[in-house]
């Protein structure tokens, strides 16, 4: 089906012509330009930006867009309570949530998207360019603003103040193509068109609408603000900002192994390390030589020290799935006994699968200076959370804690830490806040 559009896209390309953004019908050869260089340079510069936000993205941001539950071992039987699709789903998604019927929001979803193919009859105007209709470029911005009002609200919980205003923007979203574009191609007057694409070319440009599109993009910042100061006022507080050792591109992790407390020191020894070791590999004859040493190869193991040994060393096998710490538990059964029924986390991925919102206008900030120490900023901050007795007014479930940074403040888990519990080699402060940080994995 792919080469099938391919083929009929070259074939329009070749027999109607490529289209431009003047809206302009070419009449002469001076209203053509060749593919190449223009195009072809063009294109090759729109490529070269897309790539290089790409790479900032895949080798400096790789969870930015990314959601943190998407780390938590998957269970069948267990829904994350806020899993959300990929960032490009989310405007539909914010529609299918929106409307209560279930069918119902699945054919809007879909409908959202089929919508798009009536275009042709649904903007029935002579002048197809919004280049000369003013009211149609203001409201296509507005649309534009919607949309990604929608994919925002599609990364919300369904709850309170989200809820209604995702509806309300439904509703915007299906009255652009339903009633504002049928509207407007009839009491519309568009400007005069040019006789040529040079003509529109050389002319000087009219009113622009820069400043309309600054005003509704502050608009738009404005009410995700108060949207998010309204989740912050529900009493979920950030946990505060720490400075890691590990953070950063050119940071290292030496430094969390150096300060580690007395007790953790001598458990730090044995931890695993991947080591690199050649394995004899029977020697083989004809093509498979070429890809390969004739006598061995190199194969990443584990060396699991503190362990029993084999050969000098304990080694097993590194995968991609593997777990670098051993569990102290035999299987999850007994990790949920003797933890009163709550299966522990896998504290090698915990940083990861722990996150929380930093709102507007941190996130774009966060962008640019590569900040990504949410989760070990929310585990630290989850150990020194935990306070002794809950506000007044908040009724604490029999057998839980109160914490303030856990979500629901009422957490199983008993406060691991207390004050002077472990000494220093260095002098460092015995304290929660140091522990905290010690213990927190990068």
């Amino acid at each position: 089906m792919i080469a099938g559009v391919v083929v009929l896209h070259v074939w329009a390309l070749h027999v109607a012509g490529q289209n431009n953004p003047a809206g302009v019908e070419p009449k002469t050869a001076k209203d053509t330009v060749p593919f190449t260089p223009y195009a072809t340079m063009k294109d090759a510069f729109g490529v070269s930006c897309f790539m290089l936000f790409f790479a900032w993205f895949i080798f400096y941001m790789p969870n930015y867009l990314g959601e943190a539950d998407n780390y938590i071992p998957a269970n069948p039987g267990v829904t994350p309570a806020h899993i959300v699709p990929e960032w490009y789903y989310l405007p539909f998604y914010a529609i299918l949530r929106s409307i209560p019927n279930k069918l119902a929001g699945v054919v809007a979803m879909f409908g959202a998207i089929l919508i798009l193919a009536f275009l042709p009859w649904l903007d029935t105007a002579r002048t197809k360019s919004s280049k000369y209709r003013p009211l149609a470029k203001q409201f296509f911005w507005i649309f534009v603003v919607v949309c990604l009002l929608l994919g925002w609200l599609g990364a919300k919980p369904a709850e309170g103040i989200y809820v209604i205003a995702g509806r309300v923007l439904t509703f915007c979203y299906f009255a652009y193509f339903l009633i504002v574009l049928p509207l407007l191609s009839r009491i519309e007057k568009p400007r005069p068109v040019p006789n040529s694409i040079s003509d529109d070319v050389l002319a000087k440009s009219g009113k622009s609408t820069v400043s309309t599109v600054i005003a509704l993009a502050i608009a738009g910042a404005l009410f995700a603000g108060s949207a998010q100061d309204a989740r912050a006022a529900e009493g979920q507080e950030a946990p505060p900002s720490q400075k890691w050792s590990f953070a950063g591109r050119s940071a290292s992790s030496t430094a969390a192994r150096c300060s580690a407390p007395e007790g953790l020191q001598g458990s730090l020894r044995l931890l695993p390390r991947p080591v690199l070791y050649r394995v004899p590999q029977p020697r083989r004859s004809g093509r498979s030589r070429l890809f390969g040493s004739a006598g061995g190869g190199v194969r990443l193991r584990i060396q699991d020290q503190g362990r029993p040994e084999r050969c000098g060393r304990y080694v097993r096998a590194a995968r991609p799935a593997g777990r670098l710490l051993p569990s102290p538990f035999p299987n999850d059964n007994a990790a949920r006994a003797a933890n009163g029924g709550a299966l522990p986390p896998d504290l090698s991925l915990i940083t990861k699968a722990r996150s929380y919102p930093r709102g507007f206008p941190m996130f774009i900030v966060d962008l640019f200076t590569q900040f990504q120490e949410q989760g070990p900023n929310y585990v630290s901050g989850l150990l020194q959370g935990y306070e002794e007795k809950p506000p007044a007014g908040f009724t604490l479930p029999e057998g839980s804690s109160y914490n303030k940074y856990f979500p629901g403040h009422a957490i199983k888990m008993p406060n691991p830490l207390s004050d002077g519990q472990v000494t220093y080699d260095d002098g460092s402060p015995a304290t929660v806040a140091q522990y905290a940080k010690d213990v927190t994995p990068s």
